[in-house]
């Protein structure tokens, strides 16, 4: 038997990634206050038109630096924006839990789907096997002459009636496994 596992389904998972990341942002937003703290290094060897130095030990020059820096007031502009966020993420659990849903239910249609075309396919064979005897026993009646050209013409076509049956219906029954395997992700 197969099962779901909606949660961990790829187009689940990729929207409770977005609602990770929207609150990550919403809880950067709300620390507007904190301090930036930026590290900096630069190292280059500048050229001897630049220098007046002929030695490539005295052309070299490299700085390293930290820079801090925070806002006293941004207008409440990270307030904003934080609610905003917070929105967001909540729009995201909300799609989430609805693409959850939407997913079990295309996975339990497809299941009875392939159930029922399963039994359908039995369902059509035990009609071909007997549409099988039945043009059998017409042409048994044809040989002895009971039976004429038209009523073999007509257990035949019943016949390949019944067997272009089964062929379609097994087609169905792959295109149904293959929609229910690519539902689970398979």
């Amino acid at each position: 038997s197969i099962n779901l596992e909606a949660d961990g389904h790829r187009s689940v998972r990729q929207i409770s990634a977005n609602q990770e990341t929207a609150r990550a942002r919403m809880g950067q937003a709300g620390r507007w206050w904190a301090p930036t703290v930026d590290l900096y290094a630069t190292y280059g060897l500048l050229t001897s038109r630049e220098r007046e130095f002929v030695s490539m030990q005295d052309r070299l020059e490299g700085a390293v630096g930290i820079r801090v820096s925070m806002d006293l007031f941004d207008g409440l502009h990270s307030r904003t924006e934080a609610s905003a966020l917070a929105l967001q993420a909540g729009g995201f659990e909300n799609q989430s839990i609805q693409a959850s849903l939407e997913l079990k239910a295309r996975f339990e249609n497809a299941r009875q789907e392939l159930k029922i075309t399963h039994e359908l396919v039995h369902s059509a064979e035990e009609n071909a096997e007997q549409g099988n005897v039945y043009l059998s026993r017409t042409l048994a009646e044809y040989a002895k002459g009971v039976k004429n050209s038209p009523d073999v013409l007509s257990a035949t076509f019943r016949y390949v009636e019944y067997m272009r049956r089964v062929a379609e219906l097994k087609r169905d029954y792959q295109i149904v496994k293959a929609d229910l395997l690519a539902i689970i992700g398979r």
